[in-house]
Order: C-alpha cells, then structure tokens, then sequence
C-alpha cells in the first residue's frame, strides 16, 4: 500500500491510498514492460496538476456578434437518389410499389425492358424494383426445382438377383480372361483389350 498528495484544484490537497491490483498477465516480458510503460505514462499525466481558473478571474462573455465565425468546411451533401426540382418527394415514397405497378412491371422485366426504364415509367425507385425483381426470381428457381427421384429401394435377396443376372449378361474376355459385356463392336474382347488391337 502506498500513499500519494494529490492537488486537484489550486489550494486543495489530498492524500490517496494507492492499493495494488493486478491489470493484466502476459507470457512475454517485453510486452509487458511496453504496456506498463503506458500505464505509468497514463498515470504521470493524471497527477500533474491542472490549471483551473478562479471564477472571480474568468470574463464576462462578449456578445456573439462581435465573435467572427470561422469559415466552415465544405459540406459534402449526403448520398441520395437525384430528383428533379419539381419532384421534392422523399425517396421512401418513389419505393412504394403497388401489387398492380408490380406485376405489369414484372411482365415488361420478363419480356426483356431494362429495370431503369421500367422504373422511370412509374417515377418510382429502381433500386427497390431490383429487389422485388431478385426477389420474385429467387421464389421462382426454388418452386421449380426437380427434386430428385429415388429408386425404389431394393431388399437383399433382389440385390442378389439383380448382380448374378449382371454376370450372366458378361462374357470373358479372349485376351484377358476378365469378365465384360459385350457390345455389337467388339463381341468377344473386353473395352481395355479392343484398345491395344
């Protein structure tokens, strides 16, 4: 445990009872000594005194007109949808489509029209257009899916027929001795014994 005076105003002290505490465990001692140098960096910095003046000393405020303000920044306008000086509506209104606009807009998407001139003949959004559009597609592609058909599955004694059947319908090979089925180009050699003739 460790005492320190502390001044926090001009003409008032304090004592503080420092109590160590454990901040941080690091495996590497080069890290830990950066870190604890910032901390006591930190630490230098919040007990110097602060310069605060007295109320007494601090000036009447000048009247505002008098304070020249200082040139402002160029304001870079914020990001938005171009509108025409006779059409100040707000862009959540250009993106209201009615489920009639929609659908004779999704006939003229469908027959090959650009989204921007769809859109632009209904003074509406084509950014939200875009979207019902992916939108309706993506529902489209999953209802038309092909699900795939499974075999029926067979029992044990079928798979047993059906593989012993398969044999029966092969012939050995002349050169190798391997079993093959056969095909009208080469009756009597297997397909890796045709290719060497």
């Amino acid at each position: 445990m460790e005492f320190r005076l502390s001044e926090p105003e001009p003409g008032s002290f304090q004592i503080v009872r420092m109590e160590p505490a454990v901040v941080g465990t690091f495996t590497d001692r080069a890290t830990a000594e950066k870190i604890m140098g910032f901390l006591e960096m930190d630490a230098v910095n919040e007990a110097r005194p602060r310069k605060v003046q007295a109320p007494a000393a601090i000036a009447p405020a000048e009247p505002k007109a008098a304070v020249a303000a200082p040139p402002a920044a160029p304001v870079k306008p914020a990001r938005a949808t171009p509108q025409s000086p006779a059409t100040k509506e707000p862009a959540a209104a250009k993106s209201d489509w009615t489920t009639a606009e929609l659908r004779v807009a999704f006939e003229r998407l469908e027959a090959g029209e650009a989204i921007k001139d769809v859109a632009k003949s209904f003074d509406k959004s084509w950014q939200a257009l875009r979207g019902r559009w992916a939108a309706r597609r993506r529902a489209q592609q999953q209802s038309t899916e092909l699900v795939p058909v499974t075999a029926p599955q067979m029992t044990p004694a079928e798979k047993v027929t059906s593989a012993v059947q398969a044999l029966k319908d092969q012939e050995m090979c002349s050169l190798c001795e391997r079993y093959f089925t056969p095909s009208a180009e080469n009756p009597d050699r297997c397909a890796r014994c045709s290719k060497d003739t």
